[in-house]
């Protein structure tokens, strides 16, 4: 689930490198690495930028400015659940 790979990558950033309230508007390679734009200008460089950002996501559009999502044929219904909550072998094993 989301909610399990954004916990388990968020544990190995220090709180004083997250931020909150800043958008990434794109991507680009550097001579170290990688930067993510930020909207207002300014970025932040590391060794890599992993686009987790939806459908229409600025990382990806960034790197692949061509591809444009399109629509499948087909609607498929999502939800939201506590994982806690799910019962069987849908629960996570701890």
């Amino acid at each position: 689930s989301w909610d399990r790979i954004h916990s388990s990558l968020r544990r190995l950033i220090p709180d004083a490198a997250y931020r909150l309230g800043q958008a990434v508007v794109g991507a680009q390679g550097t001579d170290g690495g990688a930067a993510a734009l930020l909207e207002g200008g300014g970025s932040v460089e590391g060794d890599v930028v992993i686009g987790a950002d939806g459908v229409r996501s600025a990382v990806r559009g960034a790197i692949l400015p061509d591809v444009q999502p399109r629509w499948s044929g087909y609607v498929v219904w999502r939800t939201l659940a506590q994982e806690a909550d799910l019962a069987g072998r849908l629960a996570p094993e701890d």
